[in-house]
């Protein structure tokens, strides 16, 4: 066989994750850790035990990481678990509970300006 190039399967992975990471450069796209999953909303809702509605909400406040891939919502399983660790209310009763005095402490604060 002329013309034919013998190679080991170890140099023909590296070859292909040569020419991957350089397409990928040239695209400018954001990178995401190897270990990193993203999810949509429905695997994000189910990971963090909240409903949409409750994601939503977060997301507009500003409150939770998401990314945006064209109109879908996405999440990276690695900043909701960085947010987790940071103190995010456990379940829905904890959000209920700090919105309610939240809610509380603005209405008194608007008491005593009155």
């Amino acid at each position: 066989m002329e013309g034919a190039i013998l190679i080991n399967p170890t140099e023909l992975k590296n070859l292909v994750a040569q020419e991957v990471q350089q397409i990928l450069a040239s695209l400018n796209l954001v990178s995401i850790e190897a270990k990193d999953v993203l999810l949509g909303l429905e695997a994000a809702c189910s990971y963090l035990n909240l409903k949409p509605s409750t994601i939503y909400d977060l997301k507009y406040q500003n409150k939770i990481p998401t990314l945006k891939r064209g109109r879908k919502l996405c999440f990276s399983k690695l900043a909701l678990d960085a947010w987790n660790d940071a103190g995010r209310p456990a379940n829905e009763e904890e959000w209920k509970t700090r919105i309610d005095v939240e809610l509380t402490a603005a209405s008194k604060s608007r008491k005593k300006r009155i």
